[in-house]
């Protein structure tokens, strides 16, 4: 029993570091998904949409109406607004994501069109 307890204290903290990885990569996944989503959307539908971010909050607009807001546990962000015109591309291109004490860049454009949009410092 002390020997169960030992390893536990000692795997525990490893496996709650590898639990927060996995749902911060999964809701940065879903937040990729959501900028396909809309940009698609807004070429489809030929009407302006845009995303307002600040902290961990996203909130998104058809025209000047908000429709959505999503809270992010694991995501950061500088304050910011990316508008994505009526053919769906995004202005401006690139988006900073704080997430697990490290800072990503992706380019939105790259990541709308399919290809790999993370920025190679």
């Amino acid at each position: 029993m002390l020997i169960m307890s030992i390893v536990l204290s000692l795997v525990g903290p490893l496996t709650l570091r590898m639990l927060d990885r996995a749902e911060s990569q999964s809701e940065f996944i879903s937040f990729q998904n959501s900028i396909k989503k809309v940009s698609y959307i807004a070429f489809a539908s030929a009407t302006e949409y845009s995303f307002k971010l600040d902290k961990n909050t996203l909130l998104v607009y058809k025209a000047h109406f908000q429709i959505q807001q999503t809270q992010f546990e694991y995501l950061n962000f500088d304050p910011q607004v990316i508008t994505f015109n009526s053919r769906g591309y995004p202005d401006p291109e690139t988006l900073t994501i704080h997430r697990q004490n490290k800072s990503e860049q992706i380019n939105l454009f790259k990541l709308v069109e399919g290809v790999d949009a993370r920025i190679k410092e």
